[in-house]
């Protein structure tokens, strides 16, 4: 984004499909900080990344796998939940790890 916005010929903050992109990361980086330092309440959670695959789909950022565009648009909106929560089981399983060999 950085480098987009110095070293980009176009201004960046016309792309609606960047910004909606860096919005949803931006959205899923705050969950991250809450879920951690709050622990948040798992619906929150699901609501939360539902809300990114949302941003992405309503900006044009969506997986073209099919020709209709609900399909694409509820394949994303489950594939941005899917692979955040898959992420996030990893980060538990890894911390798990590194407090059992401590101990």
């Amino acid at each position: 984004m950085f480098y987009a916005i110095i070293f980009g010929e176009q201004d960046v903050f016309h792309n609606e499909a960047l910004l909606g992109f860096f919005l949803s990361i931006f959205l899923a980086f705050i969950l991250g900080l809450a879920y951690d330092a709050y622990d948040t309440h798992p619906i929150l959670k699901l609501l939360a990344q539902i809300l990114c695959g949302v941003l992405l789909v309503l900006t044009g950022n969506e997986i073209q796998l099919f020709p209709w565009p609900v399909l694409n648009a509820g394949m994303t909106i489950f594939w941005v939940a899917a692979i955040m929560n898959s992420i996030n089981m990893l980060d538990n399983m890894d911390g798990i790890a590194k407090i059992g060999s401590f101990s």
